[in-house]
């Protein structure tokens, strides 16, 4: 238990700087997007928004590429051989160097059919989307390159290094954004270049350190490079494509579609949508990143029922700690919206609304993509699962064939998320050994639990008071207490009492001995 317990208390440490940077990012975005829409104006918004998300269509082999190299690398460092987690590193640097000069041609090369041709913008700012287009090129090659040291820096779980690169980031883009409104010319143009120079820092950092801490990244050279070790990386990762482009494909169809059927206005609500989803998303996302590393390495290290424990316990607590904030958040998302944005665009909360619940029905499968990338047998559970995921597209422009409301797109991604649910717990129960009634009695029993409880008190405030932020106030009030006591009780299962006792208890020792070097030093010095 007492290895369990150090990776725990590295999850946790791991886990309380993502929530750092998270909330820094988070207060970033809650500052700079009114800023930006007021400064902008929703036409010029929208057409950011559609930019920068068509091209971020380009990202899913680099997505794909990044998992199979953070897999690779930790499950080196779980065998204790950091000789061959170097050479996956600079096996992953080798085949993104390629990735990101191939990118930036193919992007270059089709920029006018996508501005003039596949988009539909208006024809006063083309010159202005041209502009952006090329600058969101250069951010996509610099994310690209910088992967494999990301890769390397979640293998050794240097989870605080990344977020606080990633805390700097935000801060200038806050600076950047409340001078906007005082820059002369076209603030598209500016914002599209606040944008490039703070996501090249927080690309550009990764890479610096790890030059600097870690030998593995400095070894980069024909002798270091394996060939062999390419192609297992290429094979592996090729299988995560599927998967990684379904992904792309259902978050960023949707945007495609609306600009095609319904105009940039619609896209300016997706944009908004997308951005309350990454916030929300933001806080599974710390633990997941946190949790990732440890389930890899313990598979690594021959420990598969470790590796079951902390998917579930991923898949569990990922859920509660997104519950915390959507769960009111569904209640008075209209509100929130107005007192956040002032104005927004029509459909802005149903879009939301679709989005976080999706996300909710995530959640309750989210860890065991890891698991699955630890076992290794990927190609038939991200074909499936990549398939599942990309019915909401074809199932989006059916609807909007059909004269249906434009929300109808994401609520199609919502049954596409319940499916790809349904999928991963097939393959882990078919494929890893986890028994289904270990995730029903597990995870999704005190979930459910969780979420009718506090709904049923939720609801009975919005009965009894009045719209505000007193109504607000008493919902996330109540959902946290009701949602804690839950999860401390109801929701632990006997092995998380255990290690939760055996975390407890070192605390206390550490605390003990470290009160009595006080007190012997206190002695001393009198």
């Amino acid at each position: 238990m007492s290895h369990v317990v150090n990776r725990s208390t590295r999850i946790i440490v791991n886990t309380v700087a993502s929530y750092a940077r998270l909330a820094v990012a988070a207060a970033s975005g809650f500052i700079t997007l009114p800023l930006v829409l007021r400064t902008l104006g929703t036409t010029d918004f929208g057409i950011f928004s559609v930019i920068a998300g068509s091209l971020s269509l380009l990202l899913f082999i680099n997505v794909a590429l990044t998992g199979g190299a953070q897999r690779h690398i930790a499950y080196a460092l779980g065998q204790g051989s950091r000789e061959e987690a170097g050479q996956w590193f600079s096996a992953s640097l080798a085949i993104h160097a390629i990735l990101a000069l191939a990118m930036l041609l193919a992007a270059l090369l089709s920029s006018h059919w996508v501005i003039y041709r596949l988009l539909s913008l208006p024809p006063a700012r083309l010159d202005a989307a041209m502009w952006i287009y090329r600058a969101v090129v250069i951010v996509l090659f610099c994310s690209i390159i910088s992967t494999p040291y990301q890769a390397l820096l979640m293998a050794k779980e240097s989870i605080t290094a990344l977020s606080l690169m990633s805390m700097v980031s935000s801060l200038f883009l806050v600076a950047g954004v409340c001078l906007l409104e005082f820059l002369p010319g076209d603030r598209l143009m500016w914002y599209s270049g606040m944008y490039m120079v703070s996501d090249g820092f927080v690309l550009g950092g990764p890479i610096l350190f790890c030059l600097f801490r870690y030998s593995e990244c400095r070894q980069f050279s024909s002798n270091t490079t394996s060939w062999r070790k390419i192609r297992e990386l290429l094979g592996f990762s090729s299988w995560n494509l599927l998967g990684t482009l379904a992904v792309q494909l259902r978050y960023q169809g949707p945007a495609i579609l609306l600009n095609r059927f319904v105009g940039t206005t619609a896209n300016a609500a997706n944009g908004i949508a997308m951005q309350v989803n990454g916030f929300t998303s933001s806080v599974s996302t710390g633990l997941l990143s946190a949790t990732s590393p440890p389930i890899v390495k313990a598979e690594g290290s021959g420990n598969r029922a470790e590796m079951l424990f902390f998917s579930n316990l991923s898949n569990k607590y990922a859920f509660v700690l997104l519950w915390l904030l959507v769960g009111p958040l569904l209640f008075e998302l209209k509100y929130c919206l107005s007192l956040w944005l002032h104005q927004m665009p029509a459909d802005t909360a149903v879009f939301s609304a679709a989005l976080l619940v999706a996300l909710l029905l995530d959640m309750l499968t989210a860890g065991f993509t890891a698991a699955v990338q630890a076992e290794g047998r990927i190609a038939l559970y991200q074909g499936v699962i990549g398939f599942l995921l990309c019915i909401s597209v074809p199932a989006g422009y059916v609807f909007l064939r059909l004269r249906m409301p434009a929300s109808s797109v994401l609520w199609a991604v919502v049954g596409s998320s319940a499916l790809a649910s349904a999928g991963r717990l097939w393959f882990l129960c078919n494929r890893i050994g986890l028994k289904g009634s270990e995730w029903l009695m597990g995870v999704l029993r005190p979930c459910v639990v969780t979420c009718v409880a506090c709904g049923l008190a939720m609801g009975m405030v919005v009965i009894s008071v009045k719209p505000g932020l007193l109504r607000l106030a008493c919902l996330y009030g109540l959902n946290s207490v009701v949602t804690v006591i839950l999860a401390w009780s109801f929701a632990s299962s006997g092995p998380e009492r255990r290690l939760r006792h055996s975390y407890v208890s070192q605390l206390q020792e550490q605390a003990f001995i470290g009160s009595r070097r006080v007190f012997a030093f206190a002695t001393r010095r009198q």
